[in-house]
């Protein structure tokens, strides 16, 4: 029976979700194409029809969470209320799909903890760098500029993402034995109140 573009396209998916489990369990290194074929049920003949190497697997299996932690920050941002709401809302968002999406947490559990340095993701570390810059900026223009000059509130945006980063891989080291959105609440309070942008110092 031929095959459709659709079906095409359901077991790409499906060898996506597989690639991500078998990554996140043996990391980048020690994973081999046929791996991901065993745990999909399919030849490792299928795997190289849709990825041309390991690193494409990898692009692939990465590509659905790391769209859907994106959507969560951008819905954040788009939200409608002060800075400081705002701030604390994608701090929260942030952390509560972490802990309650199963493939967004083994994303972030390959690429920070399982995934080294290599030669052969310098592209994508540089655009990982300008994404990181771009949410810097994008944190630095919530902080109000009236009461902090542009070098100040760009010194508070990199500490913030480095609370958030930080709380995050913190609990993935630690084996996520403690609920981190709630925590995550004292975490972003203590951070609001710091630089008197809670209702609380207000």
């Amino acid at each position: 029976m031929r095959r459709t573009k659709q079906d095409a396209e359901k077991t790409k998916q499906a060898l996506a979700v597989a690639a991500l489990e078998v990554f996140a369990q043996k990391g980048y290194s020690a994973t081999k194409l046929v791996d991901i074929a065993e745990l999909a049920g399919v030849t490792r003949g299928a795997v190289y029809h849709h990825f041309s190497d390991k690193k494409g697997a990898y692009m692939a299996a990465t590509a659905a969470p790391a769209e859907r932690l994106q959507a969560v920050m951008l819905a954040a941002f788009e939200h409608n209320g002060a800075a400081g709401d705002k701030l604390r809302l994608l701090f929260l968002a942030v952390l509560k799909v972490a802990e309650t999406e199963h493939e967004v947490c083994q994303m972030l559990e390959l690429q920070w903890l399982r995934t080294e340095i290599l030669d052969e993701f310098s592209d994508e570390m540089a655009n990982k760098r300008r994404g990181i810059k771009a949410q810097i900026n994008s944190i630095a223009d919530l902080i109000d500029p009236k009461s902090i000059n542009t070098s100040r509130a760009k010194t508070l945006a990199r500490g913030y993402m480095s609370l958030l980063t930080g709380t995050l891989h913190t609990w993935l080291i630690l084996e996520k034995k403690y609920p981190l959105h709630q925590q995550g609440e004292d975490i972003i309070d203590a951070y609001l109140s710091g630089i008197k942008m809670s209702e609380d110092a207000a």
